[in-house]
């Protein structure tokens, strides 16, 4: 995990978001207190959807994980096309479509990457446009929307044009 690197090796703080193996949602701070690293862990209350459970709910897969790192996490849509029953069973050989490279693209150039990928889903050829998205910290995001209907799309058209540079 690259928060907890920074943070033993430079004292760098961070906060993130975490679920237990019985799905609890957890608040993780690691802070540099006394020349130690300190992880302190909270249970988030939530009322309501929780936003990871919007997430699942969307009908393209859309993934999370930091450079270089499998999943921390994956909608039900990423497992189904990727053939997993949890964020365990996920493929190396799954993630970016067999494109490792990607994440790293994206967190050294600050800006989405898009690219166009094949998959079998449930025994039928698919046509994906990934786009991995640098988020805070050394995080990629990841969506992929099915094109297969529409042949004529092209990268740079979505995402491109709403990123800001920042």
């Amino acid at each position: 995990m690259v928060a907890l690197e920074g943070l033993v090796n430079m004292g760098t703080s961070f906060a993130l978001s975490a679920r237990t193996p019985d799905n609890q949602l957890l608040t993780v701070r690691g802070l540099p207190v006394g020349g130690r690293a300190v992880l302190y862990f909270q249970e988030k209350l939530t009322s309501g959807l929780d936003f990871h459970e919007l997430l699942d709910a969307l009908p393209m897969p859309i993934w999370l994980h930091e450079k270089n790192m499998p999943p921390a996490w994956a909608n039900s849509a990423f497992l189904h096309t990727v053939d997993a029953e949890s964020i365990r069973d996920v493929p190396t050989s799954a993630l970016e479509w067999s494109a490792p490279e990607l994440p790293a693209t994206a967190l050294t150039d600050g800006r989405p990457v898009e690219i166009r990928r094949h998959a079998i889903v449930a025994g039928e050829r698919r046509t994906f446009a990934l786009t991995l998205l640098p988020l805070h910290g050394a995080a990629v995001g990841g969506i992929a929307l099915d094109i297969t209907a529409s042949p004529n799309w092209k990268p740079g058209s979505a995402w491109s044009s709403m990123h800001r540079p920042t």
